[in-house]
């Protein structure tokens, strides 16, 4: 009997976006949300954080975090393409399981916010059904962020 496949090494193309609004202020969502070290509290597959240079919001700062996705362990780096404070963090994901970038933006709305991750780009394996996997990851990540910044 042959082995059942189910990761192939092809590039299998992403493209999620999540929002959510949050009833906290927008400063106090852009202050966990834009800062990588607390990332851990509120990013479900993200174990730990290291700062490769220096200032996270410096351009072109780069970030190595360390997570596991479906029990798989696995690291990956993130470069700071754009930053606006209290606005958005653009990142461009240089190294790891998948290519391509990775944008967080806070909005006011309202007494509320609106927050909005969109991860875009290519997959260095392909998993069934990964694009649902990671979709509902980051909702549970923008509810831990609602529930931290409440």
């Amino acid at each position: 009997m042959l082995p059942i496949p189910c990761v192939r090494e092809v590039k299998q193309k992403m493209d999620i976006v999540v929002a959510k609004r949050i009833g906290a202020a927008l400063e106090s969502v852009a202050n966990v949300m834009f800062d990588p070290r607390r990332e851990p509290e509120w990013i479900g597959g993200v174990r730990s954080v290291q700062l490769l240079t220096g200032d996270p919001h410096a351009s072109r700062a780069r970030v190595k975090r360390h997570g596991s996705l479906l029990g798989f362990r696995f690291s990956w780096v993130t470069e700071l393409v754009d930053y606006t404070p209290g606005s958005e963090m653009r990142m461009a994901i240089i190294r790891g399981p998948m290519q391509g970038e990775v944008i967080y933006r806070v909005a006011r709305d309202g007494e509320q916010c609106l927050a909005l991750i969109r991860s875009v780009g290519r997959m260095s394996a392909e998993l069934p059904g990964a694009q649902w996997l990671v979709r509902r990851s980051v909702r549970r990540d923008l509810s831990r962020l609602a529930r931290i910044v409440a």
